[in-house]
């Protein structure tokens, strides 16, 4: 995570990844696996919601991808 601008990326592994993936489950993106790495399934959940939300789907969560996921809950 690049904790200047809050993106998470592929490649990314840890807890923030993993709380991101049961946020895309909730969402119904139910291919994505809750293994804690962010891989092309995860870069593609996102990318997925971007578009839902309107916002540029490059399938990294920025800050933008970070508020469309808070305002959704």
């Amino acid at each position: 995570m690049n904790s200047t601008n809050m993106q998470l990326t592929e490649g990314d592994r840890g807890f923030l990844i993993g709380k991101l993936q049961r946020l895309l489950r909730l969402h119904r993106f139910n291919d994505v696996t809750i293994d804690e790495v962010f891989g092309e399934t995860t870069k593609q959940a996102v990318a997925q919601f971007q578009q839902q939300y309107e916002l540029d789907p490059t399938g990294t969560v920025d800050l933008e991808t970070w508020k469309a996921r808070a305002i959704s809950f």
